[in-house]
């Protein structure tokens, strides 16, 4: 069991020097729900309004139901934030969704893993939504997973009207979204995740994987220093030459869901006994990369030569969703002369579009060289959904479906020469 020292510790919400605790007090907010789930582990749901908000590292926190918290200045996600999927009892089949608004900055080097739906294989059943996973900031970092909630398994067969899975969650973040490492410097038991911003795949038959997209709305101006949230060493006093500007930050990676498997055709019977074709298969999710952040301009150090400007930092790499199998094909009826069904189609690929390249930053005086643009990132498309399985006896494999496309990204112009020093 998760102690409420435990949970208290993990999570502190700053406005002065409080603690999750006493939050619901502060400034007129909606009390926040510490509550239990039926295995006695320590839950939170609400909405929390705070100066700050930090997940310590190495510990977990459980959302239960729709959660919304806005801070003043940071959201700190060091640790992970786990949404649970709804249980049977709940009134709505989709997993809690949760908002994030912070006032300066939101990092998250650590997991927030959105919950499932909740299934529901009953004749005509309908799946619950993944979680989404709403994220707002002037700047934010994405060093580890942000993923969107899958989508919940509907019933098992066809019907009319069609049942369907439901959709995957989406990951949306609003601002400026940068990443500080590659994949490759992640805790190991990330990487088989990925890191960035993952949406969540499609329930059965219908489900459509979720979207990973950066809404870039703000731009961080030319030249302006970003503070990095990792540990920079001061600039020693013994400096030969006059520093160059720093370079740009690199846009956060995106990865689409996958679409679902087609629906499954319906078996023949005795008054038509040929089956059924199979479904298509689903779209997968289209995701957009982050964009490269700028280089920074260059110190000037007249009457000596200024330094160059930054280099803009590339562009996200984005990778649209998997197309979703096409549905296997209805068997014949038993005993008759009836074919199987055809495979349904695959779904197709969704579209990947990278992130755009930083722009250099601007040399100083006097004569300080430009900093170079930064390059777009990789777009790659969704893979193509393979075709459905033939019904039995004599049916026939689906046609596969189309790869996804891939956006156009450009990449970063250059920054300006310096000039001469003032006389």
């Amino acid at each position: 069991m998760l102690s409420s020292q435990l949970l208290f510790a993990a999570v502190i919400c700053v406005a002065g020097t409080l603690t999750l605790v006493d939050i619901s007090t502060e400034r007129g907010a909606i009390p926040v729900k510490i509550g239990e789930d039926k295995n006695g582990i320590q839950t939170l749901a609400g909405r929390i309004t705070c100066e700050s908000f930090v997940v310590s590292k190495d510990q977990t926190v459980f959302v239960s139901a729709d959660l919304e918290i806005v801070a003043e200045k940071e959201i700190r996600i060091d640790g992970a934030m786990v949404v649970h999927s709804p249980a049977l009892e709940a009134r709505s089949k989709d997993a809690p969704s949760m908002q994030l608004r912070a006032g300066e900055s939101i990092s998250v080097s650590g997991q927030i893993l959105g919950g499932k739906g909740r299934d529901d294989r009953s004749l005509h059943g309908v799946g619950g939504n993944g979680t989404s996973v709403y994220i707002e900031a002037p700047v934010v970092w994405v060093d580890g997973v942000v993923r969107g909630g899958d989508g919940g398994v509907g019933s098992p067969r066809m019907s009319d009207p069609p049942v369907r899975g439901a959709d995957g969650g989406s990951v949306d973040v609003f601002g400026v979204c940068f990443t500080n490492r590659p994949v490759s410097d992640l805790p190991v038991e990330w990487q088989a995740i990925d890191s960035g911003l993952i949406g969540g795949n499609g329930g059965n038959f219908t489900g459509r994987g979720g979207d990973a997209i950066v809404h870039n709305h703000r731009t961080v101006a030319l030249g302006q220093q970003i503070s990095m949230p990792t540990f920079v060493p001061a600039r020693t006093w013994l400096i030969l030459a006059c520093p160059d500007g720093n370079p740009g930050i690199p846009g956060s990676n995106a990865t689409g869901g996958g679409g679902a498997q087609g629906p499954t055709g319906d078996n023949g019977s005795q008054a038509s006994p040929n089956g059924r074709s199979g479904g298509t298969g689903i779209i997968g999710g289209s995701v957009t990369g982050g964009p490269g952040g700028p280089g920074g301009h260059a110190t000037n150090c007249c009457p000596d030569d200024g330094g160059a400007g930054g280099k803009g930092a590339k562009g996200g790499n984005a990778t649209g969703g998997p197309g979703g199998k096409g549905g296997t094909g209805g068997n014949a009826y038993p005993g008759s002369t009836g074919v199987g069904g055809t495979g349904g189609q695959g779904g197709n690929g969704g579209t990947g579009t990278p992130g755009g390249g930083g722009l250099g930053g601007n040399g100083a005086s006097s004569k300080g060289g430009p900093g170079l643009g930064g390059e777009p990132g990789t777009g790659s498309p969704g893979l193509a959904g393979p075709g459905g399985d033939p019904g039995s006896p004599g049916g026939s494999s689906g046609p596969a479906g189309g790869p996804g496309g891939v956006g156009g990204a450009a990449g970063g112009g250059g920054g300006s020469a310096g000039g001469n020093c003032p006389q």
